[in-house]
């Protein structure tokens, strides 16, 4: 999914699509993560990540499931990594990883029951979307 930069007008307009489903997010976070380059379900779990905490925070996630080289950078060691790891695995360590950090902050007791529903319908959708 590659979109065509939108003109400011269309970025800043008020939305009421998702955030994950709006064109700038797109552009902004699946490409840096580079969502095309990962295996199906992972590329939702580090892309969703990436919406929700950052592009550099969703790809150092990545990389410390993955137990490569953490330096925030989704480059070729990393994606050669995550193509051979099983795809079931990586997303079930990410969602569990990203519930793990959602759970000590300090606003968690406000907002984490979405933040948990948010994680786990992604695990979902990213489980589908392997075969499992």
């Amino acid at each position: 999914l590659r979109l065509n930069p939108l003109s400011s007008t269309q970025r800043f307009r008020p939305s009421t699509k998702p955030s994950f489903a709006r064109p700038s997010n797109s552009a902004t976070y699946w490409n840096v993560v580079r969502g095309d380059d990962l295996p199906a379900g992972v590329d939702l779990a580090v892309f969703d990540h990436a919406v929700n905490s950052g592009p550099v925070a969703a790809v150092k996630a990545l990389q410390r499931v993955l137990k490569v080289t953490c330096d925030g950078n989704l480059g070729l060691a990393t994606l050669a990594a995550a193509k051979q790891a099983d795809p079931k695995k990586l997303v079930a360590g990410l969602t569990a990883a990203r519930e793990g950090f959602l759970r000590t902050l300090t606003i968690f007791k406000v907002f984490g029951r979405g933040w948990m529903r948010r994680v786990s319908a992604v695990r979902t959708v990213a489980l589908a979307m392997i075969g499992v």
